[in-house]
């Protein structure tokens, strides 16, 4: 285990010196302290970076890197999905390793290692505060590592956050409703103005009625003239 590994983590638990390497019960001890995401805050968490950190405790590095590779295989971390202790107490023990920096690790051939490796010192200096950031070996060179299982693609997809927004329709697709709205909209105007307009059929009956009321008043008018004019006569008559 990486003696940079402990004091970076000792930086992040706010302790006031860093264990010695090799150290697994307080390094245990300082994860619980640490913030995210390098903190444990569940057992199983705990036991998953447990495991790594006894993997770094007197492992030949050459010959772990291949069992390495094929566990990223699987995940882009070695946790999981995200960034862990784990991968700050790994990374350290092997870029630190002797061997590592003598070649002993043909990591070309090794395309996940690659990429991890690749992710994880990005990751570590752009979450790491800087003063435990400094502790951190010079950068890797770019390793044009991409291997990634098919495993692994289907399990970051599913870790991936549900949007509850729901994606922007094209526009063309966007605006068919709202043509479908007004074309309803004109229809029901025009119902309405059909409705307050009478017909041609209606205006016709209605110009019809006003005529036959027209010629009933007249006639009743001659009727009553008539009268008048018959009861004239017979008074006249009878002076």
């Amino acid at each position: 285990m990486s003696d940079k590994a402990m004091e970076i983590l000792a930086a992040l638990a706010g302790a006031p010196s860093a264990p010695a390497a090799g150290d697994n019960v307080a390094a245990r001890q300082l994860l619980r302290a640490a913030p995210a995401p390098f903190g444990v805050e569940s057992a199983t968490q705990e036991a998953l970076v447990s495991q790594w950190l006894s993997w770094c405790s007197g492992v030949a590095v050459a010959g772990a890197a291949p069992l390495l590779n094929a566990a990223l295989e699987t995940t882009p971390y070695l946790t999981g999905y995200a960034l862990s202790g784990a991968d700050l107490f790994v990374f350290m023990h092997l870029v630190s390793a002797p061997e590592f920096g003598a070649g002993a690790v043909d990591v070309a051939a090794l395309p996940c290692l690659a990429r991890w490796l690749d992710a994880t010192q990005h990751a570590l200096r752009s979450t790491l505060p800087e003063a435990a950031a400094a502790l951190l070996p010079p950068a890797l060179p770019a390793y044009g590592g991409s291997g990634l299982g098919a495993v692994s693609v289907v399990g970051m997809l599913a870790a991936l956050p549900r949007g509850t927004a729901a994606p922007a329709a094209p526009a063309a697709a966007a605006a068919a409703p709202a043509d479908d709205g007004g074309k309803k909209g004109k229809k029901n105007k025009k119902g309405a103005e059909d409705k307050a307009t009478p017909s041609g059929g209606a205006q016709e009956s209605k110009a019809g009625g006003e005529a036959g009321g027209k010629k009933a008043k007249k006639e009743k008018k001659s009727k009553k003239d008539k009268k008048d004019k018959k009861e004239k006569k017979r008074k006249k008559e009878k002076a």
